[in-house]
């Protein structure tokens, strides 16, 4: 049988390699791969259904994403977790979370309050079911409010390069023995309460702080693992 082509065929490839790309990003991302283990091209394309074609063309995409390690002749891992990765993305979002926050408290966007308060409730009702993917979606989704209110495209654009390995960072922390849930909690409050009032200074010595104490448990955790290079 002929191969389609045309604009036809393209559509047909382009759409497999798209799903097959989101699926890995999902497993990657919420630990069913873990970092450092290893790819099996072959293994995917089986289970997809697909050829090696659309699989190899998602692993290109991931590694630009930083999600996916290709090392020549010997294959393709996820990423691995080393406190450079760490520490260069905690210090890269205090960075650009400051100045999302002072740009969406300057715009004194009357909404930004309601929707902190109301990522605030879904982080509480998440941490009370004790379920990780949507504890980590609910923080996610709280930090991101302030860059949907900053009204600056690239900042969004940098942000949503960050958010992928932050959840992977995150999900790896939060299977700790004695998640910290109080402390999370806490410090997303001070930060909704320092925005609600305008306090812009304040709003970013609240965000530092929960980020640093965010950073400190990844550490923490990454430390105490055998996570592979490879």
């Amino acid at each position: 049988m002929s191969e389609p082509v045309g604009n036809d065929g393209a559509v047909v490839y382009r759409e497999r390699w798209e799903v097959v790309t989101e699926e890995i990003r999902r497993r990657i991302v919420t630990g069913e791969m873990l970092p450092g283990s290893r790819i099996r091209e072959t293994e995917l394309a089986e289970g997809f259904g697909v050829s090696r074609g659309p699989v190899r063309e998602a692993l290109r995409i991931l590694e630009v994403a930083g999600l996916v390690l290709r090392v020549p002749r010997h294959g393709s891992y996820v990423a691995p977790v080393r406190r450079r990765d760490v520490d260069e993305l905690y210090t890269l979002r205090a960075s650009i979370e400051e100045l999302a926050v002072r740009r969406a408290l300057r715009r004194a966007d009357a909404g930004l309050a309601a929707q902190l308060g109301r990522a605030v409730e879904r982080l509480e009702m998440a941490l009370t079911t004790e379920a990780p993917f949507e504890v980590v979606e609910s923080d996610i989704d709280f930090h991101s409010t302030f860059y949907r209110h900053a009204d600056h495209d690239r900042l969004v654009a940098v942000w949503a390069t960050l958010a992928d390995p932050l959840r992977i960072l995150m999900r790896l922390s939060s299977r700790r023995s004695d998640p910290d849930w109080s402390t999370t909690v806490g410090g997303h409050l001070l930060i909704a309460s320092a925005a609600r009032e305008g306090d812009e200074d304040a709003c970013v010595e609240a965000t530092l702080d929960h980020l640093e104490h965010a950073r400190s448990l990844v550490l923490s955790f990454v430390e105490q693992q055998e996570i592979p290079e490879r």
